[in-house]
Order: C-alpha cells, then sequence, then structure tokens
C-alpha cells in the first residue's frame, strides 16, 4: 500500500490509541491488584488482632480454671482427710459413743465434686473453625492437647465418682438407713442457708441415731464402712493426683501463652 500523508497520520493515531489502552488497561490491572494488595492487609491485620483477642481470653479462661482446679484440690483433700479420721474413729474407739460424729463424717465423704473444666475461647475457636488463626503450629498444637488431656481426665475423675461414691458407698448409706447428719459446715450447709435447714428439720432430723450407728464394734457392719472409707480415700487421692497434674499443665501453658503475648 502507497504510504501517503493520510496513511501515515492514520497509522499514528491508531498506535497512539493502542499506546493510550495499554496504558489505561496496565493503570487498571495496577489498581486491582493494589485494592487486592491492601485488601489482604487488612484482611492479615484483622486475622492479626483476632488472634491476640483469642490467646488473651485463652489465658484468661486457663487463670480461672487455675482457680477451679486449686478448690478441686483442696475438696479431694478434706474428703480424703476426713475419711481416714472416721477409719481411724471407728477403729481405735467404741462407734457407739461417737455415733453422731461419725454419721457426720460418713455424709461428708459420701458428696463429690465434678470436675468440668471450660474454656469460652477455646470453644469458639473450635465451633468457629478459627483455630488456624493461632500462627505459632507448635502453640496451636499445645493447646489442642491440653484440652484433650483435661477432657480425659475429667472422665476419669468422673467415673471414679460415679462408680465409688455414687454407687458404692452412698448407695451404702441408702441401704443402712444412715440419715443426713446436719451440721453447720456440711457440704449442703456450705452452699444452702444453715438456719434455713435447720428450721426445716425436726429436732429429731437434727440429730438422727440410725441403727448402723449403734451397732457395737464387732458388728459386719463396721467392717463394710472401714473397708468403703479406705475405696473413698483412695478415690479422693486418685482424683486429687489427676487435677493435680492439670494444674501443672494448665499453669504451664498460661505462662507459655502470656510470654508468647509480651513478644
Amino acid at each position: 500500500m502507497e504510504s501517503t500523508p493520510t496513511n501515515r497520520l492514520a497509522g499514528s493515531l491508531l498506535d497512539r490509541r493502542w499506546l493510550h489502552f495499554a496504558i489505561e488497561l496496565v493503570l487498571v490491572v495496577v489498581g486491582i491488584l493494589i485494592a487486592l494488595a491492601i485488601d489482604g492487609w487488612s484482611e492479615d491485620q484483622e486475622a492479626r488482632r483476632s488472634e491476640q483477642a483469642y490467646l488473651e481470653l485463652l489465658a484468661r479462661d486457663l487463670g480461672q480454671i487455675e482457680s477451679q482446679l486449686q478448690q478441686q484440690i483442696d475438696f479431694e483433700t478434706s474428703m480424703a482427710n476426713t475419711a481416714v479420721a472416721a477409719y481411724d474413729m471407728i477403729q481405735n474407739n467404741d462407734p457407739v459413743e461417737h455415733g453422731g460424729q461419725i454419721g457426720k463424717m460418713l455424709v461428708a465423704v459420701s458428696i463429690r465434686r465434678t470436675l468440668f473444666l471450660d474454656s469460652a475461647a477455646y470453644t469458639d475457636l473450635i465451633s468457629t473453625g478459627n483455630l488456624g488463626l493461632i500462627r505459632d503450629r507448635d502453640l496451636r498444637d499445645r493447646i489442642t492437647r491440653y484440652f484433650s488431656d483435661v477432657e480425659r481426665r475429667e472422665l476419669i475423675v468422673e467415673k471414679n465418682n460415679r462408680v465409688f461414691v455414687d454407687e458404692t458407698f452412698l448407695a451404702f448409706l441408702f441401704d443402712h438407713g444412715v440419715s443426713y447428719h446436719l451440721w453447720k459446715d456440711s457440704p449442703v450447709g456450705a452452699t444452702i442457708s444453715y438456719e434455713s435447714i435447720n428450721h426445716a428439720f425436726s429436732p429429731a432430723m437434727r440429730d438422727p441415731m440410725d441403727k448402723v450407728l449403734l451397732l457395737p464394734k464387732d458388728a459386719p457392719e463396721w467392717a463394710r464402712v472401714k473397708q468403703l472409707l479406705s475405696w473413698r480415700t483412695m478415690v479422693a487421692v486418685i482424683d486429687k493426683d489427676q487435677v493435680v497434674s492439670i494444674l501443672a499443665s494448665t499453669v504451664e501453658l498460661r505462662k507459655d501463652l502470656e510470654a508468647h503475648l509480651a513478644r
């Protein structure tokens, strides 16, 4: 085709149009990439803030769990000490002379405490699928293993309490007609107004003298009571060991979380 001024002008304009189009296309692509980068940065910042919040809440929950565990340790220690004291009183004294006190001890050690340790932050992490927000894989795995171990030990304590306290010790007291012996520092009296209970109980109910508590020292029922008290002591000791183990791992994990947050 013959090159004429008109053709050259048209070609020049066409080249300019393509150049303009290319520049606009590049600007659009760059704009999109910048927007995506900003969105990605914003999402990453939001994820980091969420991670921070979750770890702070987990540390808070672990502190509360420590308090619950210490209360459980104190409870199990009290159960073991009371069971041993009742055993020794039956073994070394005339049970009839101490029937009222023995009755109170038997009722005391028939009580058990359910171990239930809950973290709202961990529950939320699992239910929402946000566990992956914790970037430190080792820390994330440790948190998961901790709560799995807690759940396993809770089941151990619950089974011990159900089999040896509810179904064995408490059942024996019911079957042998041991009444609820009321006293101010009793497990129930500690949670409900003692005055209200005392008002509701008749004088005879406040100081019952059950048949088993009036039996002579050589009666076979006392041998069975002592056997059950030894089991009750062992259950309290085993449960306490489980709780002490959980407490140690709780303190360790909480301190690691706090150190991670302080970085």
